[in-house]
């Protein structure tokens, strides 16, 4: 909206939101995550009302092929589904003006940690307890002073 700022916004790589998808009645969306928060300048000429906010939202949501699940007062929650993606969008509107958006864009999530049962099996039957395998960046950090073992100051030869 003209007159707006971003003033706060995250993106977490998968997370989740209950959508508002009727009166009483909330879907759980997830995927990539981000929440945007919009704020007015210090002193706008004109204020957009909340129902300005959401009829906004709603042609820009249409034009792009998507539709309106719920709307309640200031709030209102959209899906848009086209070239294999899927986004939902939860919209809240103040009477300041101000506005927050969660979108989230749905998909399943990647799997980062391996379990073997066979090798569960056997540590636990030899060790008593078993570990996992995390897969991690194969990026190596550089070496810290820290990382070296330490040396006894008795054990230097004067």
């Amino acid at each position: 909206m003209p007159g707006s700022w971003i003033h706060s916004c995250t993106q977490k790589q998968f997370d989740v939101h209950a959508f508002q998808v009727g009166k009483q009645k909330t879907e759980r969306v997830e995927g990539r995550k981000w929440t945007i928060n919009y704020y007015r300048r210090r002193r706008p000429r004109k204020k957009p009302s909340e129902l300005q906010i959401l009829r906004n939202f709603e042609n820009a949501v249409q034009k792009l092929g998507g539709t309106s699940l719920f709307v309640d007062k200031a709030k209102e929650t959209f899906r848009i589904a086209g070239d294999g993606k899927e986004f939902w969008v939860d919209l809240r509107a103040e009477f300041t003006g101000k506005y927050f958006l969660t979108i989230v864009e749905k998909e399943a999530m990647t799997q980062d940690i391996v379990g073997n049962a066979e090798a569960f099996s056997n540590d636990i039957r030899t060790t008593g307890h078993a570990a996992s395998t995390a897969s991690t960046s194969t990026r190596q950090s550089p070496k810290s002073s820290r990382s070296r073992p330490r040396r006894s100051r008795r054990s230097r030869s004067s």
